[in-house]
């Protein structure tokens, strides 16, 4: 959708005071119409050059539109008219925190700090900072001055939650989630990261409720409706939806690899030491493609055998990350099944690392692998384990909201895809609440006529 053009009866810049052309362009700003407010803050420091609000709302919105460091080149003019602008400086940071410019934006809260000591906010932005940069302990004691100071701060209860889970004190945790909870009873985010604590602790009757007061509030949203299936057991569909997937790993993209590294996952090595047992030294001779390839985990370890190699991905978060790796000679965005059986015979090796664990019914997704393959292709994937009384038809919804599999499923999965297994075997894939997840780790061949 187009933005909105400026309303033919907007009063001339010229024919306005300044403050009441300030006003229009904050409306237009706040209504999302970002370009007409730029065209009138322009305009005002045509006039005014020197006009610190002007300044200060004119980074603002460059940086909506996209330009971070223009962003910060506006707001620092502001704040050179005005040494003591506090709510520039707070601006400035959460500009420069999304740059990743840590040490500028850190120095940015500071200033605020000295400038108005009790000011909550700050120390709860100096708090997620800290937290970006991997020093918890540190956030933790910075978000806990902002709730001493406000302690009704639902931004810095939710932050605080995040911090304790880190920490590994999920008790305390919990009891900070429902706190932000009860403060911001329309906060999906909130909702979630409560029940998942939950679930750690063991406590999954009180996560699924947790999950249901979600999806009471939110009856459309894609993730409350898959948690209270996982949780539940009720209405279990037969894979993840793309709506489900895009969010859950857009919103995880830039923790992705952080996360994984605490939970010692080891899926893209162990697929990868199972393509050198099979295929041997990589040398650079097969077309390859990564499927579900997420921040580019398995590609950086496919790379020694890909004449070619290409990742597909459903969330374009996650492939932006996989493309900062510059490992991969194409990059898809696109739902997997639809994209493997719409390229038929193109790839000599298929690996999928932990991605088949969002689907229940693996039947055409494995169908789609097997037609990509040339007639001497391998499909490589994990799965996680599912004891057979657990998952009668083959593949059960874990109340962590991914599936797992059956071995004589999964046999018969690939039997039905004319495919074979030429290694079936069980390992470690994570940890998940501390405790290991078995998975199955599989190298499948097109069966010989």
């Amino acid at each position: 959708m187009h933005e909105k053009p400026v309303v033919p009866e907007q009063p001339h810049a010229m024919e306005m005071t300044l403050d009441n052309a300030l006003a229009y362009a904050l409306r237009l700003q706040q209504e999302g119409r970002i370009k007409g407010a730029v065209q009138l803050y322009t305009r005002i420091l045509e006039q005014a050059p020197n006009h610190v609000d002007a300044l200060h709302f004119l980074g603002l919105a460059q940086f909506q539109l996209g330009d971070g460091e223009a962003a910060v080149d506006w707001i620092r003019r502001a704040i050179a008219l005005k040494p003591d602008f506090a709510g520039a400086y707070n601006n400035l940071g959460n500009v420069l925190k999304c740059l990743h410019h840590f040490a500028d934006a850190a120095q940015a809260y500071q200033r605020v700090i000295e400038l108005e000591p009790d000011n909550a906010d700050a120390y709860n932005n100096l708090g997620t900072l800290l937290r970006a940069q991997g020093k918890a302990a540190e956030a933790e004691t910075m978000l806990r001055r902002a709730l001493a100071l406000q302690p009704q701060h639902a931004g810095a209860l939710h932050n605080l939650g995040n911090v304790l889970v880190e920490l590994q004190q999920d008790n305390e945790a919990a009891d900070v989630y429902m706190q932000a909870v009860r403060l911001r009873p329309y906060d999906a985010e909130n909702y979630l990261r409560f029940a998942k604590v939950l679930y750690g602790l063991r406590r999954e009757q009180e996560a699924l409720q947790v999950y249901e007061k979600w999806l009471e509030i939110e009856p459309d949203s894609c993730e409350a409706q898959h948690m209270v299936a996982a949780a539940s057991g009720r209405d279990v569909p037969a894979r993840a939806s793309d709506a489900y997937v895009q969010r859950t790993f857009d919103q995880f993209a830039d923790s992705f690899d952080q996360v994984l590294q605490r939970l010692e996952y080891r899926a893209p090595q162990l697929l990868v030491d199972l393509v050198a047992r099979v295929v041997g030294p990589g040398q650079g001779q097969l077309d390859v493609l990564d499927a579900g390839c997420g921040t580019g985990l398995c590609g950086a370890l496919l790379k020694a055998w890909a004449h070619r190699l290409v990742g597909v991905d459903l969330s374009s978060k996650m492939v932006g990350k996989a493309r900062l790796r510059e490992v991969y000679d194409h990059l898809v965005v696109g739902e997997l099944t639809a994209y493997l059986s719409t390229h038929p015979a193109v790839y000599d090796l298929v690996i999928s690392a932990d991605t088949l664990c969002y689907f229940g019914d693996l039947t055409a997704v494995i169908a789609a692998g097997a037609v990509c393959l040339r007639p001497t292709g391998l499909l490589g994937f994990t799965v996680e384990k599912a004891a057979e009384p657990d998952a009668p038809d083959g593949y059960h919804l874990q109340c962590h909201g991914r599936y797992s599999h059956t071995e004589p499923y999964i046999r018969r999965v690939l039997t039905g895809a004319g495919l074979q297994p030429v290694a079936l075997e069980t390992a470690v894939l994570r940890l998940e609440r501390q405790e290991p997840v078995h998975g199955l780790v599989i190298m499948a061949a097109k069966m010989t006529v």
